[in-house]
């Protein structure tokens, strides 16, 4: 599904979204001058403190990889690790000595690849966004084609425009060998049936194709929880 016509439509339309711009004037250096914590020489990554949220909180650093081809997750390949090592080894000499935990989010909230690194105090048990970059590189060692085939298990808040996509497939009747194992649920606990309806709490509730969900799945109360090729 990662590589349909509909999911790159709609990484196109997020990466030219006005309020995604400001990763691309980071990279450029335009904007958040005064933040950059470090700027890579070859001007392959650029590593400052997370945007603030809503709260005006920041939630640790991220470096921003200025490959334009590297998007998330789904693009990393076993060429890609030896950047990856540097960009892990260079951060973590720059950054607080807290500050350990190196990790991809997936799906990301911006589409241009970039690594958050934050305390280990700070980080969420089984987040089922966050992929650890320690794994991540392990993983592309044993295979360098992993992120490109592999299953990957996450979560995704039902109002979200990638949930709202996965129902538009699900309705339309994509084929399986479209669909390449895409699958999610409406639940509030852990779902055990593989097709059509699952029963709780006395109501219906419909579930697509959903394979395979670990035992960690019935932790993420009230989200739409995807496993495949999406």
């Amino acid at each position: 599904m990662f590589e349909s016509a509909v999911m790159q439509n709609f990484i196109r339309q997020q990466q030219a979204k006005e309020t995604k711009q400001w990763v691309y004037e980071v990279l450029e250096g335009t904007r958040e001058i005064e933040d950059v914590v470090y700027r890579d020489t070859e001007s392959r990554f650029v590593l400052l403190p997370c945007p603030a949220d809503a709260q005006g909180r920041r939630k640790g650093y991220i470096a921003i990889v200025a490959d334009r081809a590297l998007r998330c997750l789904r693009d990393l390949r076993g060429e890609h690790t030896d950047l990856l090592r540097e960009i892990r080894d260079t951060c973590l000499r720059h950054l607080p000595p807290d500050i350990r935990h190196a990790s991809i989010h997936y799906h990301p909230s911006v589409y241009q690849l970039h690594i958050h690194f934050r305390s280990v105090r700070t980080v969420k048990a089984d987040d089922p966004r966050t992929f650890e970059l320690d794994e991540i590189l392990f993983k592309l060692d044993r295979d360098p084609m992993h992120y490109k085939k592999a299953d990957l298990v996450y979560s995704l808040p039902p109002a979200s425009e990638i949930a709202r996509l996965y129902r538009q497939q699900q309705h339309a009747g994509i084929r399986s060998d479209q669909c390449k194992g895409a699958s999610w649920l409406m639940s509030r606990k852990k779902a055990t049936a593989t097709y059509g309806f699952h029963v709780q709490r006395g109501k219906p509730c419909h579930i697509a194709r959903a394979v395979g969900l670990d035992a960690h799945d019935h932790r993420f109360h009230d989200r739409l929880q995807g496993r495949g090729v999406f």
